[in-house]
């Protein structure tokens, strides 16, 4: 939860899924998924990232100004954000991502 008891949310999937916002779809292996709601559990916000191999997201929390940072691994290259690819040395590599409010 973040400060303002907003519920926040990662994970992976596989294929397409919809978290109340629109159906986000898998660039072809697992996918990181950040979700937000409201306390109340209204949809606020879903993202996914990552590429076509195992992306996973397993951690997820929130600063006080409403920042949310997603860590978790991905493997062989992945998109976080902007277009611009991560690559793995190798095996599966960490991954620390921030969402800016």
């Amino acid at each position: 939860m973040d400060g303002s008891d907003n519920v926040l949310v990662t994970g992976w999937f596989v294929g397409a899924v919809d978290f109340g916002g629109g159906t986000l779809s898998s660039a072809g292996g697992l996918e990181v998924f950040a979700a937000k709601y409201s306390p109340a559990g209204a949809y606020k916000w879903a993202k996914r990232f990552g590429g076509s191999s195992s992306d996973v997201g397993n951690k997820i929390i929130a600063d006080n100004l409403g920042d949310v940072f997603v860590g978790g691994y991905f493997q062989n290259a992945g998109d976080f954000g902007g277009g611009v690819f991560l690559s793995s040395t190798g095996g599966l590599d960490a991954f620390l991502l921030k969402l800016a409010q």
